[in-house]
């Protein structure tokens, strides 16, 4: 038991210090949701969780790095706040196909930028 209250209070912890973004299975942040948190690299959680469902993402103010394969593998497009698709980013979260982004039900991994 005390073990298990140890990872509790780590994985607490790591989510404070990486903090997270929330993918949502329609446009407009609307159905399901995922809340994902962030590793210091590469992160499989979407696959594992929410492989290719994602239509809109709230990034809570922070850059993440999404990609079409596990391992940070395939096309990746970069998402934060106030980042347009003229300096190549993905700048319409609440459609993850319009601007740069044509990430629509095709995310499976994630890394911080």
């Amino acid at each position: 038991m005390f073990a298990l209250k140890n990872i509790i209070v780590l994985m607490a912890l790591m989510s404070v210090v990486y903090g997270g973004f929330t993918l949502y299975e329609h446009e407009g942040y609307k159905g399901a949701q995922a809340e994902i948190a962030f590793s210091s690299g590469c992160s499989n959680e979407i696959a594992d969780r929410f492989n290719d469902r994602a239509k809109s993402i709230s990034t809570a103010g922070r850059c993440v790095r999404l990609c079409e394969h596990r391992n940070c593998q395939g096309r990746c497009v970069k998402v934060a706040p106030d980042c347009e698709a003229l300096q190549g980013c993905c700048g319409f979260h609440r459609n993850l196909g319009w601007d740069n982004c044509d990430m629509i039900r095709k995310i499976s991994s994630s890394s911080p930028c």
